[in-house]
Formats: C-alpha cells, structure tokens, sequence
C-alpha cells in the first residue's frame, strides 16, 4: 500500500494508464495533497474567531494543531486535508477557479472536524495520532461545545462564497448542501452505535452506514466543487463519483482497523476489533466461517471487553475467512466505479487527472 513519504512525494512525471488515467504511483501526491494548503489554512484561521473572545476556541484550535493544551501557538501537523483537496479539485475540473470555492472548502474541513470531536467522546478514544483528544483534557460537556461551535463555524463558512464570486443561488445551495450532509454524517454515526448492539447486520446495512458517515461527506464535497466549478449539469455523475469514492474510503478504514500498522496509522492496533466493530471484515467472515467458527466469531464480539487473547483469536478467524481479500476486493470494485462516473463528468484536465490520482490513493494507503 502506498504512504506519503518523502519518497512518494518528490516530482515525478504523470503518465498514463491504458484506461487513460494517472496511475497513483506516479503522481506527486505529497505535493497535490499541499497545493492549496497555506490559502485553506489562511481560510480555516479566518473561519474560527480567536481565544481573546472567549476561551472556547482554545479547544477548538488545539483540536485542529494550531496550539497546545495551554493555548501556546505550536507547528502542529497537518492532516491529509483529502475532502477540501477533493472540493477544489472538483471546483477546477468542472471548469471554475479554486479561489472561489476556497470557503466551502475550509467549511467541509470544519464539518470533518466537528464529526471527530463528537465520534472522541462517544468511542472514548483519548487519542489521535498520538495527541490527547479534546474531551481527554478539557472533558465531555466542554467537548461537546467545542464541536457544536466547530459545526457553526462550518456552517458559517460556506456562506463566505457569496464574498469570493460564487452566485447567490449557488452559495445558499452549498449551504444545504452542508447541512444535509450534517444530517446524513449524523445518521450515518447512530447506525454505526446501533450495530454496536446488534447480532443481525447485514453487509447491506453496512453499505447504507457508510454512505452516511464517510460517502456523505466526500460526495458532498465533490459536488460542492462541482456546483461552485460550473458543474451542475453533471450533478448526478459528480455525487456519484464522491459516493463510491466514500465508501472505497471507508472499506480499507475498516481493514485498517483490523491488519493496520499501529506506527503508521496512528490508532490503536486492531482498534475496531477492540471495540467491537460490526465492519464489513467482521460481517464478510461471519458469511464465509463454518458455521461453528462463525459462532465463536459472534461470541468473541459480544463479550463486554476484548482482552489481548480475545483480539488475537476474532482476528485469526477473520483471517482463515478471507475477509481482507474481500473488502479489498470490495473497495477496488467501487474505486472503479468512481472512476466511471468521474469519466462521465466530462472532467477537464486540470483537476480531473489529480482526481483520478486521488481516489487510487484513497484505496492504495496505509493509514
């Protein structure tokens, strides 16, 4: 699986595949995943007001790297920031500028944000890559303000494309649309709790939670690119790109959360078996055990706590059913479905190649 390194990220010539797409492999992915980093992060600052107002945005500057615990200013490092590259690069390969859709940008961002503040507290996590989480420090209820007050500022920020030459029409559009993805990243989170509590989900269902907490957001970003490109003739086929796009994502998330590399994701090792997650791993093994070995599968997932035994026996099982090559399997069949529907956007060049770089990266990472 391919990482951001420094030797992924040195200046490679593009070239084409036989399908006529760039090949991840060959792609400066450091530097794509950068080229709009310092104007998002001029627009993120401007989108979250300073702790002189109130202590509040402390929190939410720490959450984002922006200070310590203290609120002292620190080189934080950056995320990925893969969904306002996606919005941007679909903003261009539809035909429009960048600059325009900078502040939806800086919105889907902030909504990303507020939805892992609120998924810390109610998974319990006390870290992410290896740095205390909000609730960790300043504890649950304040935690809770902290994502309410990143969710405004998102919301709030979608609207600044009125001031960068977008359209009335289409700013109150990206507006909806931010708030119906709000909602759908909400659903989306309650069926992945509800699962939790369930013996009866169904790869199906799966599905329908991804499309909710993970295909929401990247399909909205996408098609908030789109709109604010120009792009709404090919609404349908933009959406649908980021749709499969998310549900690719999430698939090697979730084989990430049993095989990955405690170093290189940063997470706990085999946290989603820690935790009890009805991922599609688990779901895939329960169709392909024996039947008595799928029982214990069932078994080892309903107990309370998973000890270190625990894990290392749900995870062998899953092994000796062949679930990883499945979802695999699973999330290369729908990174090419993406990769169709992008095709039908009739995506220009510029952007549409970088796209393509993009979602064969989504599948190909390691963290």
């Amino acid at each position: 699986m391919t990482t951001i390194s420094k030797t992924t990220t040195s200046k490679k010539r593009t070239k084409r595949t036989d399908t006529g797409s760039i090949s991840a492999s060959t792609v400066d992915l450091g530097g794509l995943l950068t080229r709009f980093a310092e104007p998002l992060e001029r627009e993120l600052r401007r989108a979250i007001p300073t702790s002189e107002r109130s202590s509040l945005y402390t929190m939410l500057a720490y959450h984002l790297g922006w200070v310590d615990a203290g609120g002292r200013s620190i080189e934080g490092q950056r995320g990925k920031q893969l969904r306002p590259t996606l919005l941007l690069l679909a903003a261009e390969a539809a035909g429009g500028d960048p600059a325009v859709a900078m502040p939806a940008a800086a919105s889907v961002e902030l909504l990303h944000n507020f939805s892992l503040i609120h998924d810390d507290i109610q998974d319990r996590s006390e870290e992410r890559h290896g740095r205390r989480v909000v609730w960790s420090i300043w504890g649950v209820a304040q935690a809770i303000n902290a994502g309410d007050a990143m969710h405004a500022a998102a919301a709030r920020s979608a609207l600044r494309c009125a001031e960068t030459g977008a359209p009335a029409e289409v700013v109150l559009e990206v507006a909806a649309l931010v708030d119906e993805c709000c909602l759908r990243l909400v659903e989306g989170q309650y069926s992945d709790l509800e699962f939790e509590r369930r013996d009866d989900v169904t790869p199906d269902d799966y599905l329908a939670m991804v499309d909710g907490k993970t295909g929401a957001l990247l399909a909205t970003c996408i098609e908030i690119g789109a709109l604010l490109g120009g792009g709404a003739a090919k609404r349908d086929e933009w959406r649908s790109f980021g749709r499969h796009l998310g549900r690719a994502f999430q698939i090697v998330d979730d084989v990430l959360g049993v095989w990955g590399d405690q170093a290189v994701t940063g997470k706990p090792a085999a946290d989603d078996v820690v935790k009890g997650k009805r991922a599609l791993p688990f779901l895939m093994a329960l169709q392909r055990l024996p039947a008595g070995e799928a029982a214990r599968l069932r078994e080892l997932y309903n107990l309370p706590t998973r000890d270190a035994a625990a894990v290392a026996e749900a995870i062998d099982l899953m092994d000796r059913s062949g679930a990883r090559r499945v979802a695999e399997e699973s999330a290369r069949a729908h990174l090419a479905e993406a990769l169709r529907a992008l095709d039908a956007t009739g995506a220009r060049a510029q952007g549409g190649d970088e796209l393509r770089a993009l979602a064969r990266f989504v599948v190909a990472r390691d963290r």
